[in-house]
């Protein structure tokens, strides 16, 4: 998967938690990269991976829109519990995302493993930085001021981190499971 798709996907989500912060069950650990290590067609792979994503996305989206369409007083309380639910609720759609890529298995292509390993890091890092981003929206204060400036700090800081770990992942070096990610309706589909 392109590098530049993953990290549109989380600057998209980061743009709408930011949206979100300034409009006024538990995730698990991740899993060792590599799934079941069954050998699949790279079709299947890149079939797998992005379907798995588009419902991340799909699902990030509804908690997001859900949110924007909750807050509605103002209250920083009520905006950090509200902001630190919908974390929480990202990090268990992103430890769900993890199982499915290592369930994908690994593209019967040169390079498959390497390349499944470094979708399955990124995943665990970016549910990674949803946790510590959650543990820092605990921490703002509920004066209404403080808490806004706060809020509005969280997005430039949260868009960072997913961009760096977009950035981070390696086109594969198999033409094979480029070409399958490409032609993969599902994977054009993702946002």
């Amino acid at each position: 998967m392109p590098a530049s798709r993953i990290a549109a996907v989380g600057l998209a989500f980061l743009l709408a938690v930011g949206v979100a912060a300034c409009g006024g069950d538990d995730g698990g650990e991740g899993g060792d990269s590599g799934g079941s290590g069954e050998a699949v067609s790279a079709e299947a792979y890149a079939a797998d991976v992005c379907g798995a994503m588009q419902d991340w996305v799909t699902g990030i989206q509804e908690r997001t829109e859900s949110l924007t369409e909750s807050f509605q007083s103002g209250d920083p309380q009520e905006g950090k519990d509200l902001l630190s639910n919908l974390l929480s609720e990202m990090s268990a759609q992103t430890g769900d995302l993890v199982g499915a890529v290592e369930d994908a298995g690994v593209p019967d292509v040169d390079g498959g493993e390497e390349a499944a390993d470094s979708l399955v890091t990124a995943f665990e890092e970016v549910q990674g930085i949803l946790d510590d981003a959650q543990q820092d929206i605990e921490e703002l204060p509920t004066d209404p001021q403080a808490f806004q400036q706060g809020a509005a700090q969280l997005g430039p800081t949260l868009q960072e981190a997913l961009s760096s770990v977009g950035s981070s992942i390696e086109a594969p070096d198999s033409q094979e499971l480029k070409d399958a990610f490409e032609n993969e309706e599902s994977c054009s589909a993702i946002p």
